[in-house]
């Protein structure tokens, strides 16, 4: 009889509770408070539904639960967190295990109504999820949703949308000087992002991959040098590191870099210890991945240090005379490009008076295609020695048909003594005679005409 008693004074001081609440939230003006009216109306319906998909949401999602919330734990929690939440409005920051129990709750259920995927679940059902706990907005329900998944970075690489945004975001950050704050960054981007993203994750993308200032060309000699030189002094501080060389190289890049240096150098000599015994490269820097080195590890680096500098040195020898046979075959490729327009000219008339003022005098070897540029004087002299030149061939020309013409006379000289001769045939053939001395004064006449007698 008491049991009884007690229980229906329990239920009793339950609704005087729940009527309390009800007649306080009646009277709020803000919108926040509604939250238990919209599960109540919620739940009525969601009574009617059982869950179905447990152990797919298990597979893909960290719950921290072995079963599904019963409807009835659920109701009491949200009956809990109407009457002890008080009636502060501000949003709060970490989630209960009870807040948590109310969202998988309200997503399992929600999501089967709705028929959705609950790793791809719309902005509006976390609307209506925020709608139904207690001083939570749609992008914290979305944001604690994510983090409860299972998915590794790996698996779910920054797509170029999401690069793009976290950019935006930082830029933002930068331009109103207010650093770099990781979390609230994160915050941001995972407003409007179906994977969730980390402050680690973010800070780690932006610094080995958008930050504008890392370098991704190849990795130089003096880069090598500069980094190893650092380490020595600062050890394996590889943030502090990547400032000091103007933030060009991510932390992953220098430490990455730093191992493959000293990876390479598998010819190094053995090195003894102070205890004297003998160790090599591999044994000296297996399993030592902390900030500090070593003085035997100092040494190491110093030794790689001393090889990369002859090495720098050497290449620097070798592109100083690849550089030097450069510039000797570019000023031989302009000396012959010159010589090539030198040689490279249009034949033309001169039409007017005027194109004479322009013009500049030259010889021609057609010969060896030489075009030499002259002075007047030179350009005199040129014909000068050109008349003389023809003056000299005329005086060789004449002096040729002189030397015919005797030639010519002796012959004459001869004919004549022959027709003497003839004279003294008989008068039967002086007829015949007669023919040949008219052929001859025709010849004395021709004479004449090309070679005129000489005046005494």
């Amino acid at each position: 009889m008491s049991k009884r008693n007690n229980s229906l004074a329990d239920r009793k001081k339950s609704k005087s509770k729940l009527k309390t609440a009800i007649s306080q939230r009646k009277n709020s003006d803000s919108q926040e408070n509604n939250f238990y009216y919209e599960f109540q109306n919620f739940y009525n319906q969601a009574q009617t539904t059982t869950f179905m998909k447990f152990e797919y949401m298990k597979e893909f999602f960290n719950l921290g639960l072995t079963e599904f919330p019963t409807d009835e734990e659920i109701n009491q929690i949200q009956l809990e967190i109407l009457t002890t939440s008080g009636w502060n409005t501000n949003l709060k920051k970490n989630w209960t295990l009870n807040e948590k129990k109310v969202l998988i709750w309200l997503v399992g259920k929600l999501s089967q109504l709705r028929n959705e995927d609950l790793r791809d679940l719309s902005a509006e059902l976390f609307e209506e999820v925020s709608k139904m706990i207690c001083r939570r907005d749609k992008e914290q329900c979305k944001l604690k949703w994510t983090q409860m998944q299972k998915v590794a970075l790996q698996q779910q690489p920054f797509r170029p949308e999401e690069d793009k945004k976290l950019y935006e975001i930082i830029m933002q950050y930068q331009s109103i000087d207010q650093g770099q704050k990781w979390s609230q960054i994160s915050q941001e981007l995972n407003q409007n992002s179906t994977v969730y993203r980390s402050s680690k994750q973010c800070r780690e993308r932006w610094l080995n991959h958008l930050n504008p200032k890392i370098s991704k060309e190849p990795w130089t000699d003096d880069e090598d040098i500069q980094l190893l030189t650092i380490v020595k002094e600062m050890g394996r501080r590889w943030a502090e590191i990547s400032k000091v060389m103007d933030g060009k190289r991510s932390e992953n890049n220098l430490k990455n870099r730093f191992n493959s240096l000293l990876k390479k150098e598998k010819d190094l000599p053995y090195l003894q210890t102070q205890n004297g015994s003998v160790t090599n490269l591999d044994d000296l820097l297996s399993g030592y991945t902390g900030p500090e080195i070593t003085d035997l590890q100092r040494q190491v680096i110093e030794a790689v240090l001393a090889k990369l500098k002859w090495r720098s040195s050497e290449t620097q020898n070798k592109n100083n005379h690849k550089k030097s046979i450069d510039i000797q075959e570019l000023q031989n490729n302009h000396v012959k490009s010159t010589f090539q327009q030198q040689t490279s000219y249009t034949i033309g008339n001169i039409e007017q008076e005027y194109d004479i003022q322009g013009l500049t005098p030259c010889l021609v070897n057609v010969d060896k295609n030489i075009i030499y540029f002259c002075t007047h004087e030179i350009l005199e002299q040129f014909y000068d020695f050109h008349q003389q030149k023809q003056q000299q061939q005329f005086k060789d020309h004449l002096h040729r048909i002189k030397s015919e013409l005797h030639i010519y006379d002796t012959g004459f000289q001869n004919f004549k003594s022959t027709l003497s001769m003839i004279e003294e045939i008989d008068d039967s053939q002086r007829s015949h005679q007669n023919l040949y001395t008219n052929d001859i004064d025709d010849y004395h006449s021709f004479r004449h005409e090309i070679h005129p007698p000489m005046e005494n």
